[in-house]
């Protein structure tokens, strides 16, 4: 079992059963959240055009 922790936490065990479903959702929601693009944005001038530059490349 592990222990949960972090905001909120109510110190609960987590079954390794438990914990390996989340981690897989966890990085399911991560791998598929720009499938449908991803937008690039910063306030500071030379950071958007070292980002204009690499997206540039892409496409």
């Amino acid at each position: 079992m592990t222990e949960r922790w972090g905001p909120g936490s109510t110190g609960t065990k987590t079954t390794d059963t438990e914990a390996e479903a989340l981690i897989r959702n966890t990085y399911k929601v991560l791998l598929t959240r720009g499938m449908r693009g991803t937008v690039l944005y910063s306030t500071d001038s030379e950071t958007q055009e070292f980002l204009t530059g690499l997206t540039s490349k892409a496409g």
